[in-house]
């Protein structure tokens, strides 16, 4: 099951916003509504880390808004995660981009980042991508997915370290009183693209 809440927009710093709910502030990537016009004040609906959908203040507090629904992670597109296929949708977005400041003429392949805590299922993604890409200059590009792991800082002993998704402790003194510093990311690493001569290019974003 995946739970959205409703916060609303304190801080805008590029691609992030710090954002509130009920006293309890976070982070929260504005990567899936690049195409929207989030200000500071705005309410979004807020999925794993990630603003997926604007709405008006009077949605965010109305009884049985999202804050107390869930949906199904088995609720499928064409064998693909809902989720997944919002992700893949921001991505083709920064994939056009990147391929309109090289002017070129076709994307043959693209490499994201994908932390073990960002919410997002790698195989899912593969699969979202093949819709997503349909009628863009991405029509035929194949999308490669790296993983990272889940990474902790520890305050009381020092320690940064790799650790279970499902355990984040410190591995050497055992505190939860952790930061997490990896696991999170969704990044567009490179843009393989087609112009005067093919070239592997940094895409320079991430969510």
């Amino acid at each position: 099951m995946c739970l959205a809440i409703p916060m609303q927009v304190l801080e805008i710093d590029g691609m992030d916003a710090r954002c509130e709910a009920k006293g309890i502030e976070r982070r929260v990537s504005l990567f899936l509504l690049q195409h929207e016009t989030i200000e500071p004040g705005d309410c979004v609906v807020v999925h794993v880390g990630y603003a997926i959908q604007k709405m008006s203040p009077e949605e965010a507090v109305r009884p049985g808004s999202c804050s107390t629904r869930c949906w199904p992670r088995t609720h499928r597109h064409k064998g693909c995660a809902v989720h997944e296929l919002a992700v893949c949708q921001g991505l083709i977005d920064q994939i056009e981009r990147v391929a309109r400041a090289q002017h070129a003429s076709t994307v043959h392949a693209a490499v994201v980042a994908v932390g073990a805590l960002s919410g997002v299922e790698p195989e899912l993604l593969q699969s979202a991508f093949v819709i997503a890409r349909a009628g863009t200059v991405a029509a035929q590009a194949q999308l490669r997915v790296d993983t990272l792991p889940a990474r902790v800082d520890c305050p009381v002993c020092g320690l940064c370290a790799e650790v279970p998704v499902n355990r984040l402790l410190c591995p050497g003194c055992g505190t939860w009183r952790v930061r997490v510093v990896g696991g999170e990311e969704l990044t567009l690493m490179q843009v393989e693209l087609s112009r005067a001569a093919d070239a592997m290019l940094p895409a320079g974003a991430s969510a």
